[in-house]
């Protein structure tokens, strides 16, 4: 799901609300999550999970269209652990959506 979609349903569920509001919201707050994450905070959304900077220590790979090794530099990714609120209720839900019972063969 893209930013568009997410703006979307937000605006069919909240139709007091303008579009335009909601893309400002929705843009507000990932403009945040990625500014705190920059400055190497920990951000918390408690039933929703935990995004973080994780440390990827200098390494030496290799080139895999001429085998070449190259050393690649020390780097930061982000990272995010699930809630187990939210692991939980995508687990009863997946259980739902894709049970194999539920999809039917052409035998």
């Amino acid at each position: 799901m893209v930013l568009s979609e997410v703006v979307r349903r937000i605006a069919k569920q909240h139709p007091d609300y303008a579009d335009e509001t909601i893309k400002q919201c929705t843009r507000l707050i990932v403009a945040h999550l990625d500014e705190s994450l920059v400055m190497g905070n920990e951000v918390q959304i408690r039933g929703f999970g935990t995004f973080s900077l994780r440390r990827r220590a200098a390494r030496v790979a290799r080139d895999p269209r001429n085998g070449a090794t190259v050393n690649l530099p020390e780097t930061y990714v982000p990272h995010f652990k699930v809630s187990p609120k939210l692991r939980d209720s995508v687990q009863q839900h997946a259980a739902v959506v894709f049970n194999p019972a539920s999809l039917k063969t052409d035998d």
